[in-house]
């Protein structure tokens, strides 16, 4: 069922040494506008440089709404669930320490959970400084929905723009420490999340209606072809959990198939090697979990 409109809604921010470029995301993040029950939980994830005086002036100007953990594991994945641990609310939203939401992004997403039963929601991420390079942005102008155990694309919906329903979090455990930023595969929780929502038969949709700004300050160069390598080991982690999981081989296989023979008759050796060595190290870690268990 939808969620009603007076349910709350949680926002998480992950921080980490961003000290110098905080202030722009706090001032952003000052300026969200709702007339609905809401929280604001960041999290210093063991931040060594000016970060926790920024947030602790930050959070005496509104108390009431907002939350400061902080989590000395470093890892994207850590920092994400230490929030969801205070959060309160049964939407949960999260966003990045370099993005700027606007001002509606909480009553957007409120309203996209409201018109249809989705559990998860993906937002529309757009690019803040045009001479960055115009990655980890998601331009789509129109919705795509997800039904109950299918095939989530890489890329449709971003970590730094999405939301669950606390429901979805807690079925799925939160996030998995072993991905993301400071994680074993330092990419990939987002989607992995999103995964196993979709495993547990819940339905999603990718939403245009709530936007954040992405100011990423990467450029074109060797700092963005590190970043796509690390997504291809996440990419093959994904197809891996997709694959691996009865509920949801059926929708993965053939993306699997054409991924496979795309990167072989493109000659892309590099991305197939990357790929296969990101399902291999996430299958790893997955047995040596249930090994332990």
């Amino acid at each position: 069922m939808p969620v009603p409109g007076s349910m709350k809604i949680t926002l998480i921010v992950c921080t980490r040494n961003r000290a110098s470029y905080l202030p722009a995301t706090l001032d952003a993040l000052s300026r969200l506008q709702t007339t609905e029950p809401w929280q604001l939980v960041i999290v210093n994830n063991g931040s060594s440089d000016g970060t926790q005086h920024l947030l602790d002036v930050f959070a005496e100007r509104d108390p009431e709404h907002v939350c400061l953990v902080h989590e000395a594991v470093p890892g994207l994945a850590n920092a994400q669930n230490a929030g969801l641990a205070r959060a309160s609310g049964d939407i949960v939203a999260f966003t990045d320490d370099d993005c700027y939401p606007e001002p509606d992004y909480l009553e957007r997403i409120r309203e996209c959970f409201n018109e249809s039963p989705i559990q998860y929601l993906g937002c529309r991420v757009l690019l803040y400084d045009r001479n960055d390079a115009p990655v980890t942005i998601q331009t789509r102008e129109t919705r795509a929905d997800l039904p109950p155990n299918c095939y989530v694309p890489a890329g449709l919906i971003h970590g730094s723009a999405f939301a669950f329903t606390r429901k979805a979090l807690d079925a799925i455990g939160g996030f998995d420490p072993a991905l993301g930023i400071g994680g074993l595969l330092d990419s990939g929780n987002d989607l992995n999340a999103l995964i196993r929502c979709s495993g547990q038969g819940f339905r999603g949709a990718y939403d245009p209606r709530p936007v954040v700004y992405h100011h990423h300050r990467r450029k074109w160069g060797a700092d963005i072809d590190r970043l796509l390598k690390r997504y291809d080991v996440s990419r093959g982690a994904a197809y891996f959990l997709g694959f691996s999981n009865p509920a949801t081989r059926r929708a993965y296989a053939w993306p699997l198939l054409r991924r496979i023979a795309g990167n072989i008759l493109k000659g892309h050796w590099g991305t197939l090697s990357r790929e296969f060595s990101g399902g291999y190290r996430y299958a790893l870690i997955l047995r040596a979990r249930s090994r332990v268990r």
